[in-house]
């Protein structure tokens, strides 16, 4: 019989840079709201657009190969 491999737990979103630099697009279209004991960050759908838009954005002109040459 053979040896079954044995589990190693790994993560699978490893936060080991906590420099990494982000920008604030907005902060319309979102709250925080308490439900009880805990708090709920409401995202409206209009966020979601902006964000979608800003990354079809970003990628079309930022990381373009030519554009990265420069």
């Amino acid at each position: 019989m053979s040896q079954e491999p044995i589990f190693q737990f790994q993560p699978i979103f490893e936060l080991n840079q906590p420099d990494t630099p982000y920008r604030q697009l907005s902060t319309d279209h979102v709250a925080v709201h308490r439900v009880g004991e805990q708090e709920i960050l409401k995202v409206e759908p209009e966020a979601l657009s902006l964000i979608a838009s800003q990354a079809v954005r970003d990628i079309s002109h930022l990381f373009r190969i030519s554009h990265l040459q420069q």
